[in-house]
């Protein structure tokens, strides 16, 4: 498994056995191929999704080998606020309580 940060390019809201959910499109940052993901929220174009993606084999979240690729939602966030988090870090470095 390996976390990575995706841009959102769109999203289409889904239905299945009577479940709605938003099947969200993304772009890897790190220059992988385009993603998909369930989401219980529809993101705006462009926001930022951390995502855990699996392949076949690992470990998934119930210490079993995935048996196919697939990547999980973590949560969505902004440039902004990654830049805010780095620069609170950083004013915090050295610091201790």
């Amino acid at each position: 498994m390996k976390s990575i940060f995706a841009t959102v390019i769109g999203s289409a809201q889904r239905t299945f056995e009577g479940v709605t959910y938003n099947r969200v499109t993304a772009l890897p940052v790190d220059g992988s191929p385009v993603i998909s993901f369930k989401s219980d929220d529809k993101p705006a174009e462009g926001a930022l999704a951390y995502v855990d993606c699996f392949a076949v084999g690992d470990l998934g979240y119930d210490n079993l080998p995935c048996e196919r690729a697939f990547s999980a939602l973590q949560m969505y966030t902004s440039a902004t606020a990654i830049t805010s988090a780095r620069e609170a870090a950083k004013a915090l470095q050295g610091l201790t309580l």
